[in-house]
């Protein structure tokens, strides 16, 4: 709600912006519940992840984009300060929780965000607008009639 917040107060796409703010947790909780990752918040929880992404969007001609993965990731990040969250990795060691929420509740945890996603999108005026331009787009992609 805070990435939809920003969004639309910065005119940024707030789809985009949503996405962003949860693109943290779908890396690096699949990565942890295969045993990829020391923590359920690891590499994308990064400063380098917000800096690679948002230059690397920029980089690409992408300016609006990047605007819109900034400040999504950087939404997670602030509402992640209540846990523990290794922002300056690989640069400064952390002592990696061990007792942390298990596989099963990280699954389900991942399950409600992306729901929690296409609820707030599903709800939102400027949100089915851009999904109904990207559905038309795609549509005209694929040689589709609407």
């Amino acid at each position: 709600v805070p990435a939809a917040f920003l969004a639309q107060r910065l005119r940024l796409h707030v789809l985009a912006t949503m996405f962003f703010a949860i693109l943290p947790d779908l890396v690096d909780k699949p990565l942890y519940v295969l045993g990829l990752a020391p923590a359920a918040r690891w590499i994308a929880h990064t400063v380098l992840f917000l800096v690679l992404v948002s230059a690397g969007l920029r980089l690409l001609g992408r300016k609006q984009l990047a605007l819109s993965a900034f400040f999504g990731i950087a939404s997670h990040y602030f509402l992640d300060l209540r846990f523990f969250i290794p922002l300056f990795y690989p640069f400064v060691g952390y002592d990696w929780p061990t007792a942390y929420y298990g596989p099963a509740l990280d699954s389900v945890a991942l399950l409600f965000e992306a729901f929690g996603l296409v609820f707030i999108a599903a709800g939102h005026e400027d949100i089915r607008r851009e999904l109904s331009v990207l559905s038309f787009n795609v549509r005209k992609i694929l040689g589709k009639p609407k």
